[in-house]
């Protein structure tokens, strides 16, 4: 692990760069102590924090354009944040973060087996989630934050999206959280204060990249969202074609859950070198 590097961050909380330096044994820097280019010698860096303001944030800007292997850590999947805000939401009682290559999340189905998922989250969520409805009066509408656009060259992604749902749907769509522009017909604001609530009654939820869409499928609605969202290989990209969203077969839905089980993990694992498909893959890149 000679050739990989961890990018710690001054503005993010303890745990995050307690997990990278577990990972990286310690052999780290501060993320506003380094040049991009300078880490072009490394195979590749441990990295959180991708907000615009970030020195982070340029580096994996850099990455990316250069075609350099990066790992993201970020929080989970599911039961994201501190054990002590999520409650009994989280039946362990414990911190989780997910980590993914090239991407702020995992975008792909991997070859893995079911039993993480069987481990940790089958009782939680009823098995696989609900069967879809296939039915609902909403579309539900969760744009991104800034710092998202900014990474991938996007900044145009929430009115082009909302313009072609407004082609091609009279449902009401509901915004979770307000973009530029809600003064259009058959739009309105969110005033649920919970993603559940947000869910009933919905047609589809049409993100970016948001985790809000895994919910979403665990209830039974079908999600629109780009190609470097979690919930990609269970979704259409296409927003014009609101009306006729993509319901996975259940074997495809569990493959896609049991790939993103096998994507976040608790500061122990991280500490135990636990060998599961993230940590294999991370040393077969360096190899």
């Amino acid at each position: 692990m000679n050739n990989v590097l961890g990018i710690l961050s001054k503005r993010k909380p303890g745990l995050f760069n307690k997990v990278i330096q577990i990972f990286c044994n310690k052999k780290c820097v501060w993320n506003d102590e380094i040049k991009p280019s300078n880490l072009d010698k490394h195979n590749l860096v441990l990295l959180c924090d991708m907000l615009i303001k970030s020195p982070t944030h340029n580096i994996i800007r850099h990455r990316r354009q250069k075609k350099l292997d990066y790992y993201h850590v970020d929080h989970a999947y599911f039961w994201r944040g501190y054990s002590h805000v999520t409650g009994n939401k989280n039946p362990f009682k414990c911190e989780w973060f997910r980590i993914s290559k090239n991407s702020h999340a995992l975008n792909q189905i991997l070859d893995v087996d079911d039993s993480r998922w069987k481990k940790y989250f089958y009782d939680y969520f009823g098995g696989y989630g609900k069967e879809y409805s296939k039915r609902g009066s909403k579309i539900l509408f969760c744009p991104p934050s800034s710092h998202v656009f900014s990474l991938y060259d996007q900044k145009d992604w929430t009115e082009d999206t909302l313009q072609q749902l407004r082609k091609n749907t009279d449902r009401e769509i509901v915004i979770r959280s307000k973009p530029n522009d809600n003064s259009k017909d058959n739009i309105s604001l969110s005033t649920n204060l919970t993603l559940e609530e947000d869910l009933e009654d919905c047609w589809a939820i049409v993100t970016h990249s948001s985790c809000a869409a895994i919910t979403a499928h665990l209830m039974g609605v079908p999600s629109f969202s780009d190609l470097n969202s979690p919930t990609a290989p269970v979704s259409l990209s296409d927003y014009s074609k609101i009306e006729n969203p993509f319901y996975p077969d259940d074997i495809h839905k569990m493959n896609w859950l049991n790939s993103l089980a096998y994507s976040q993990y608790t500061i122990s694992e991280f500490k135990s070198d636990t060998y599961s498909w993230i940590f294999n893959s991370i040393r077969k890149s360096i190899e």
